[in-house]
């Protein structure tokens, strides 16, 4: 874009200031639907059912992380030990 006078300036200015401060809008509703967790008196009785099976199943996926990984590893994460045959 090709300005030719100082009021162009300004014009694009005020306009990309205005979209800058959309944006932070944005951003900062999107930061608080991520990280803040909602009312829970707002909350409806299925979104509730969801948040608990939502934990279960991060917990669960957990414990059988932590299962699978102490089955490979033998119960011990020594780096010296010599590997086990399958």
């Amino acid at each position: 874009m090709i300005f030719k006078t100082i009021q162009d300036i300004q014009a694009e200015q005020q306009r990309l200031r205005k979209a800058l401060e959309e944006k932070e809008t944005e951003v900062a509703k999107l930061w608080d639907q991520t990280f803040h967790m909602p009312d829970p008196e707002l909350l409806t009785p299925t979104q509730r059912l969801l948040q608990y099976a939502n934990a279960g199943a991060g917990l669960f996926d957990g414990a059988m992380l932590g299962w699978k990984l102490y089955r490979r590893f033998g119960g011990t994460l020594s780096l010296f030990k010599g590997k086990r045959k399958k």
